[in-house]
This record gives structure tokens, C-alpha cells and sequence, in this order.
């Protein structure tokens, strides 16, 4: 199951969770830290979309920047939008 999810996330580019995805819920994923390794491994950013659940009404969709790796303590900010413009 887990298999077919993880190939449907990386041809798609983003991983579909059930729950909020917030990061308590997302530790126990396999499926979630697989994902993160391998857009991490890749340099892409981390999408994930949380389908509604628990009476929540709405999906939830979490784009973690991590794996891009942009160095973040840079005061050049077009470092940054240069390589987010890619994505």
C-alpha cells in the first residue's frame, strides 16, 4: 500500500496524508519520511497534501522549503527568489 503511495507521490510530486500533517502526526508516517528523504535527496521542496478528516471541512497543504537547502541565514534574498522561481 505504502509502496503504490510513495510511486504515486513521486510521479505527482507531492504525498497524500490522511490527518492534519502537522509534524506530531506526520514523525509515525513512513510514508511521509520516505517522501521527505527523497525530495530531499532530489533538492525539491517537500508538498504534502492532508485530506480533510476529523470534521475538518478542508484539505491542509504543507510545502516544507528544507530540502532546497537555500541558506536560509543569507541576506541576499534573490539567492532565494532565483531558486524558488524554478518551482
Amino acid at each position: 500500500k505504502d509502496r503504490g503511495a510513495f510511486e504515486r507521490a513521486a510521479r505527482k510530486g507531492y504525498v497524500t496524508l490522511d490527518g492534519t500533517g502537522y509534524r506530531r502526526g506526520r514523525k509515525g508516517s513512513a510514508l511521509a519520511n520516505v517522501h521527505r528523504q527523497w525530495c530531499d535527496a532530489r533538492a525539491k521542496p517537500q508538498i504534502i497534501l492532508c485530506k480533510a478528516s476529523g470534521g475538518r471541512p478542508l484539505d491542509n497543504i504543507i510545502v516544507d522549503l528544507s530540502p532546497l537547502r537555500l541558506g536560509a541565514l543569507s541576506t541576499d534574498m534573490t539567492v532565494v527568489d532565483e531558486f524558488l522561481i524554478k518551482w
